[in-house]
């Protein structure tokens, strides 16, 4: 029994979460709908001819343009982790308003034209917000634990 053999101290597991907050945060994400245009002057063309209640993916596969996986409801979804190999595009997306086309902004798959349909912000994971029943902690390979009551 772990417990048996180990003694931490709530303050201490507190401690530990607040010191390493970044690895208990649920990820921001951000669902849209996006055409990827082989290049910019065919994107701005585009920008300026549809509007945001058309269906992207209809359109990009009507023009054999790429699309990137998307979920079953049809939308893009990328999280903050994707941020590095997309800088511009997770830029974009997080000051884009709702349901607004927006773009052309270049990334390495060509010229996205988008309109972001939901986003959710960077928040406490689970593990953060604490139960209001007492909860065992463990962390660094479960050789600590603790018994914390939020």
């Amino acid at each position: 029994r772990v417990s048996d053999q180990v003694a931490v101290e709530n303050e201490e597991a507190e401690r530990y979460i607040h010191a390493h907050a970044g690895k208990f945060m649920t990820p921001q994400f951000i669902c849209f709908d996006e055409l990827i245009v082989p290049d910019r002057e065919e994107a701005n063309q585009l920008k300026v001819t549809l509007s945001a209640q058309e269906d992207l993916a209809q359109i990009a596969q009507e023009r054999d343009y790429p699309l990137r996986p998307r979920r079953e409801d049809g939308l893009v979804c990328m999280h903050s982790l994707f941020k590095t190999p997309y800088p511009n595009l997770w830029q974009a997306l997080q000051e884009a308003d709702l349901n607004v086309l927006e773009g052309p902004v270049q990334t390495r798959d060509g010229y996205a034209l988008f309109k972001v349909i939901a986003k959710n912000r960077l928040s406490p994971s689970r593990w953060t917000r604490l139960c209001r029943e007492p909860v065992v902690f463990c962390y660094s390979g479960r050789s600590k634990c603790a018994l914390m009551s939020g």
